[in-house]
């Protein structure tokens, strides 16, 4: 195995297609970071985007990281995962959060600890995230209407992404120049949805790019938010199973996310006829001390 770095995203991007295509759901996530750092290279200005390739030349594995973002990796036979995790313990990179896989994270670490020369930190599974796709939707009767948001709600759409990511890691992070302007095109493709009842915005729904493999097109749908003050009337349902209903009708497969811990979202989510797939895990460092 012989891993080596990609100079660009879009570099990457080629380089990975008949591999994402392969797995073109659990690839989803690398694929529409490194297509929207080669559409917008200003939002992103120290990445590192890994392939692994076997004896053939064919690439058996991929990873990327996108600070301040866990390295994300693709999945890969263990032998990949040994290379990748030698190859960045020889660097001297430390080790930030990882996802992926659990067993192919854990091995990476594993891998990385006993090469590595200056990160010895401990790794703990900070978060399990469930994988799910969609047959056949299910579609909620629930109080009011889906509209495609505008240019024009962009404030709004501002505080529900930062309060979605103040809820899912404990951490507020209000946009930046480079945040706000890739919310702005989020909202100038018209990926971005409101739910609203008695004329009132009460949750919304938003989906990444749409990822065409030779195998599929798929689209990841989320965030889905609703504020604490609106909930249990159903509306993260209908605004969902708005949008995934638009991109099911595209053609698109449709996948999305799911913290497992949380038993609201995914029950909500399979009731519209999602089906797990696979569990992704978070690995967090836990400060210093040996292996």
């Amino acid at each position: 195995m012989q891993v080596a770095t990609c100079r660009t995203p879009a570099e990457f991007f080629a380089e990975t297609l008949e591999y994402r295509a392969a797995d073109p759901l659990r690839t989803n996530v690398m694929a529409t970071v490194a297509a929207g750092a080669a559409s917008h290279p200003a939002r992103y200005e120290v990445c590192y985007w890994w392939v692994v390739r076997d004896a053939k030349g064919h690439v058996a594995g991929a990873a990327i990281h996108t600070p301040p973002h866990p390295v994300g990796l693709g999945p890969m036979p263990a032998a990949s995962v040994k290379a990748l995790a030698r190859h960045l313990g020889s660097t001297g990179l430390e080790l930030p959060s990882l996802v992926g896989i659990e067993q192919q994270v854990s091995a990476f670490i594993d891998e990385y600890a006993s090469v590595a020369t200056q990160d010895t930190r401990t790794f703990e599974v900070s978060r399990r995230d469930v994988l799910y796709d969609v047959e056949r939707l299910v579609v909620p009767t629930v109080p009011g209407k889906a509209e495609v948001a505008t240019e024009t709600d962009l404030a709004l759409a501002e505080s529900w992404y930062a309060d979605f990511s103040e809820e899912i890691d404990g951490v507020r992070r209000d946009a930046d120049h480079a945040g706000r302007e890739a919310l702005r095109a989020v909202l100038g493709e018209g990926r971005l949805y409101w739910w609203r009842d008695r004329g009132q915005v009460v949750s919304m729904a938003a989906h990444n790019v749409t990822i065409a493999t030779p195998g599929a097109s798929v689209t990841r749908v989320g965030p889905v938010f609703t504020p604490k003050s609106q909930r249990r009337h159903g509306y993260a349902a209908g605004v969902s199973a708005a949008v995934t209903a638009e991109l099911l009708d595209r053609g698109s497969t449709v996948m999305l996310f799911a913290d497992e811990a949380n038993a609201t979202s995914n029950g909500v989510y399979q009731s519209l006829g999602y089906r797990r797939v696979d569990v992704l895990v978070v690995a967090t460092p836990q400060g210093g001390g040996a292996r």
